[in-house]
C-alpha cells in the first residue's frame, strides 16, 4: 500500500502582511472520531481551523487529499481530546512551515475546468439509484444504450506558483502520486472530495471485486478514465 503524508498548505496575506487566508491539504480522512459519536462535529479540522485562526488570524480551510485505500487517522483513543490533539498538531506543522516561506506576489489565478464521464458498474448503486436511495438522480445521470454515466466537473486551479487538481471522490495515492507529478510544481495540491463524491478512485491493475473500497467504487475503469482526463490536459 502506498501512503502520502505530503502536507502541503498556502496562506494569502494582504498588503500589510496580514493573513487572509489559509488552506491546508492533507491526506487524511476527518474521523478521528468513530461510529460510537453521535455528535455532528467538524472533528480534526475544526480544532485545526480553530488553532490556525486563533495565531494567524484570517480563516482557515482543509481539503483532503488523495484519501483512497483507508488514508485514516493511528490514534489509540478516539475522543474529542484525541481529536484536538491531533487538529492542533497539524496546525502546528502547517504554522512551522508557513513561518519559514516568504511571500510570493501574484496575480496570477486560472481556472482550467474540465468533465469526467464516468461509467456506472458497481451493481448495487444501480440497484440503489433503482428504488431511490439517492433521490431523485434523473438529471444527474447521462443514459446510453443499456449503460449509465455520472457526469463530475473537476479543475485544474493555478494561484502563483501553486497548482491544483480537483478530485470529485477519494482518489488512492497510488494515482495520486503521478498525479502530482503531472502537475509539475513544487506545490501540487490534490483537491479531494471537490464538486463529486464518486466513491473510491483506483488503480485498474489494484482492482479486487471483493475487497471494501472496490464495492464503493463506480467500477473498475473509473481510475484509468480519470487519469486519461488529467493526462489529456496536462501533457499537452
Amino acid at each position: 500500500a502506498v501512503i502520502n503524508d505530503l502536507l502541503l498548505s498556502i496562506s494569502a496575506v494582504d498588503n500589510e502582511n496580514k493573513t487572509v487566508a489559509t488552506m491546508v491539504n492533507y491526506a487524511v480522512h476527518a474521523e478521528v472520531m468513530d461510529e460510537s459519536n453521535r455528535m455532528i462535529t467538524a472533528d480534526f479540522p475544526g480544532y485545526m481551523r480553530d488553532s490556525i485562526e486563533s495565531r494567524l488570524g484570517g480563516t482557515a480551510l482543509f481539503f483532503p487529499a488523495d484519501i483512497g485505500g483507508m488514508q485514516t487517522p493511528r490514534v489509540g483513543r478516539r475522543n474529542f481530546k484525541t481529536c484536538k490533539k491531533y487538529g492542533e498538531a497539524i496546525a502546528d506543522e502547517v504554522i512551522k512551515s508557513l513561518s519559514k516561506s516568504e511571500p510570493i506576489a501574484t496575480e496570477t489565478l486560472t481556472v482550467t475546468p474540465l468533465k469526467l464521464l464516468s461509467e456506472i458498474e458497481n451493481q448495487r448503486f444501480l440497484g440503489g439509484m433503482q428504488k431511490g436511495l439517492f433521490g431523485d438522480t434523473s438529471q444527474a445521470l447521462v443514459r446510453d444504450s443499456d449503460k449509465t454515466y455520472i457526469p463530475s466537473a473537476m479543475a485544474v486551479i493555478t494561484l502563483g506558483p501553486a497548482w491544483m487538481a480537483t478530485v470529485p471522490g477519494e482518489l488512492f495515492p497510488e494515482l495520486g502520486q503521478p498525479l502530482r507529478v503531472m502537475l509539475n510544481s513544487d506545490y501540487p495540491f490534490l483537491l479531494g472530495l471537490c464538486n463529486n463524491e464518486i466513491g473510491y478512485i483506483l488503480p485498474k491493475a489494484d482492482w479486487n471485486p471483493k475487497a471494501y473500497e472496490e464495492s464503493m467504487s463506480l467500477g473498475s475503469d473509473t481510475g484509468r478514465i480519470f487519469m486519461k482526463t488529467y493526462t489529456d490536459l496536462l501533457t499537452q
